[in-house]
């Protein structure tokens, strides 16, 4: 089956047979409506004109083959020769993605090709205007200056012609490598961004090196106010998001172990802070808060944390359950070793109960009946580190 004709280089010859033109193929032909222009009224192409190859009649389906037209059109059944290569004055324009940007000697240039496949110009054509744009969703690698402009004007200079053999736009399922044995690659698989090593537990992926390193790394979410970011400068790593479901997690951490046999001490998850110096106000290892704000109204129920243990069938027969498990490990005796410091303000933030309990027999043991004999007593509280203000009786056996 004979390939599709371009300008005047048919599809349907032997195989083999040589077509190039001027100087080795430097020079092509091709029709009025196989290259994107900048627009004029009459809509044709022009000599001097800079050029993009395109499909005929579909100007938003491009490649990287650049040039400059040898010769004027005045219909879009003609064939138009285009110069490939060479040094050429053409009109330049000094901005980049970022905007206005001044135009050095020796700088790439890119040429406007048109918007995205569907997304053509008003004219339908792109501008082909030449800058140090790069954004590959219009623009196509075009030459390079040899001359120079000021940020934000535009004026004719010499420009080196050249196709850039490279991409800059890599397109679904296409593949980058890094290293001499293919060592790592990136793709696009039309889903997801894909980085690759060429073996399981081959390289790290580093930004900076803990001794060059960027500011900060930041990952944003739906919103501009939703984010995570690790500024390098203060070691901090935040997680904001700013419209949470009315039941949705910040945060989520999932593990699964076989058969745990862990240090006391270790935890699956964990905090760890370090203190070398000498302190000079409050020392925590964490903090959590809820803050009520003047617009909100709050629930029945309200917890700082929520946890649990939840059984679906263990054998528990030698198990020990607590709550939590608070080691104390101190080589000299504090002023004072309390267990909680309870800092209520205000009026209104007076505690009714040390529990609020669903069964008091199974939250707490309790037992009733009459007392036995009174063996000692546990100090409950003191009062900002003072003297101690209460204590809980200890009898000698269960109430009868």
């Amino acid at each position: 089956m004979p390939g599709v004709t371009a300008g005047v280089y048919t599809g349907s010859l032997d195989a083999g047979t040589e077509v190039s033109s001027t100087y080795e193929g430097r020079h092509v032909t091709v029709l009025e409506t196989e290259i994107i222009h900048p627009y004029i009224a009459d809509g044709f192409v022009n000599k001097g004109d800079p050029v993009v190859l395109c499909d005929a009649g579909v100007p938003t389906t491009y490649g990287h083959a650049v040039g400059v037209a040898f010769s004027s059109a005045t219909a879009a059944t003609e064939y138009i020769a285009i110069d490939t290569e060479g040094i050429w004055n053409l009109t330049v324009y000094a901005e980049d993605d970022n905007g206005n940007a001044a135009i050095e000697i020796g700088d790439p240039l890119y040429i406007r090709a048109g918007d995205l496949p569907g997304a053509a110009d008003a004219d339908g054509t792109g501008d082909a205007e030449i800058s140090k744009i790069v954004d590959p969703a219009t623009q196509v690698p075009f030459g390079y200056a040899l001359g120079s402009i000021v940020a934000g004007g535009s004026g004719v200079i010499a420009v080196k012609v050249h196709w850039d053999p490279s991409e800059h736009w890599l397109q679904d399922n296409e593949l980058m490598y890094f290293g001499d044995a293919r060592d790592m690659s990136i793709e696009w698989n039309g889903t997801n961004l894909e980085i690759l090593p060429v073996a399981d537990d081959t390289g790290s992926i580093l930004i900076g090196n803990g001794t060059l390193n960027i500011n900060s790394f930041q990952i944003f979410g739906m919103t501009a106010n939703d984010y995570v970011l690790y500024d390098t400068s203060v070691g901090l790593l935040t997680l904001v998001n700013t419209a949470l479901g009315a039941d949705a997690r910040g945060t989520r951490q999932i593990g699964t172990v076989a058969t745990p046999a862990m240090t006391d001490g270790y935890g699956v998850w964990e905090q760890e802070l370090n203190v070398t110096g000498i302190a000079t106000g409050l020392i925590a290892a964490g903090s959590s808060w809820i803050n009520f704000g003047a617009g909100s109204t709050i629930g029945p129920y309200t917890f700082i944390h929520t946890e649990g243990i939840w059984d679906g069938g263990a054998t528990l027969t030698i198990a020990y359950i607590s709550w939590a498990k608070y080691t104390c490990m101190l080589a000299s005796d504090p002023a004072h070793n309390s267990l909680w410091e309870l800092n209520f303000d205000g009026a209104n933030s007076g505690i009714d109960s040390m529990f609020n309990v669903n069964n008091a027999a199974l939250s707490l043991g309790y037992v009733a009946g009459s007392v036995s004999t009174v063996i000692g007593s546990i100090p409950i509280f003191h009062t900002a580190g003072g003297a101690l203000r209460g204590w809980i009786a200890v009898y000698d056996a269960e109430f009868a």
